[in-house]
């Protein structure tokens, strides 16, 4: 059985860009922002296509810090980061310390996350051309 299904969710990323595809009617800053998000989709949809969907899913925890690409007990694929020691990140948002992912909210700070059921590495990024 599939994580994912890589054909339904491109095709969903793909509906959400043409619905926040900028247009005439828009303002000049509505356009802008518009744009912004199209260009963030388009780089989820790169990777996504990128990934081999079974074999690159691992459970457990990374034996790095870094930024991953997690699927949660929902079902939902986020991108998070991982941490040896989150006191380090954020000291008063934590009791003691200890390892494990997290996200970072402009509101909330940042904030413990435990419904990770699966993370992969992020795909190296292409060389540069000479």
């Amino acid at each position: 059985m599939s994580l994912i299904d890589r054909g339904k969710l491109l095709s969903q990323l793909s509906d959400l860009w043409l619905a926040m595809s900028p247009n005439d009617m828009d303002s000049d800053e509505v356009r802008k922002e518009r744009a912004a998000m199209c260009r963030g989709i388009d780089v989820v949809m790169n990777i996504v296509l990128q990934l081999h969907t079974e074999n690159g899913w691992k459970r457990g925890t990374p034996d790095r810090e870094g930024i991953y690409l997690v699927r949660l007990s929902d079902g939902r694929m986020k991108f998070m980061g991982y941490a040896k020691n989150l006191m380090e990140l954020e000291p008063h948002n934590f009791v003691e310390e200890h390892a494990g992912w997290y996200m970072d909210d402009a509101q909330y700070g940042i904030f413990e996350v435990t419904n990770v059921t699966h993370w992969m590495a992020m795909p190296e990024p292409p060389e540069e051309e000479t």
